[in-house]
């Protein structure tokens, strides 16, 4: 896929299939591979109470976005006034100062869509450009955990509350 133009406006719409089925097969290098989906879980995307958003520029798949419980990470404390947010870019994307944009587009749908106020992400703590990209957005740690799982790995929680 060719890059996004960078002045293209950013489109959120529910994910269909088969964005659904091209998010699932996205593979990110190194440690990143923790965000990777097994392509059979491209149902996951469809489920209506995980609330999937694709993020499109010129119709194109950039991204996609989801509110709520699937975001959560088992062991991690959630604030219970904050829209859980999660958001995947498309691998060959990432790095090429899409971030802000992007997520500053996310946070907006989940304002006008879900009324949110206060915002919770979940983010590897290894991972330092997810991090300050929430930072820069103005989100503030809150919590750190070990996720319960056969696979060990420490998490952050951060939240951004209303300005």
């Amino acid at each position: 896929m060719a890059d996004a133009p960078g002045s293209a406006p950013l489109v959120i719409q529910a994910i269909t299939e088969p964005q659904a089925r091209a998010a699932s097969t996205w593979r990110y290098p190194g440690p990143y591979e923790i965000y990777d989906h097994a392509p059979e879980d491209w149902q996951r995307f469809l489920v209506p109470g995980y609330r999937y958003q694709a993020v499109l520029a010129d119709r194109e798949l950039l991204g996609y976005c989801c509110f709520g419980e699937d975001v959560r990470v088992p062991g991690g404390r959630y604030p219970p006034d904050a829209l859980d947010v999660g958001a995947g870019m498309r691998p060959d994307l990432v790095g090429r100062g899409r971030g802000r944009s992007l997520l500053a587009a996310i946070l907006e749908f989940g304002r006008a869509t879900y009324s949110a106020q206060a915002f919770a992400a979940t983010v590897a703590a290894f991972n330092q450009r997810a991090r300050a990209l929430c930072r820069s957005a103005g989100f503030e740690e809150i919590h750190r955990f070990v996720n319960e799982s056969d696979d060990p790995r420490e998490f952050v929680i951060l939240l951004r509350r209303p300005a």
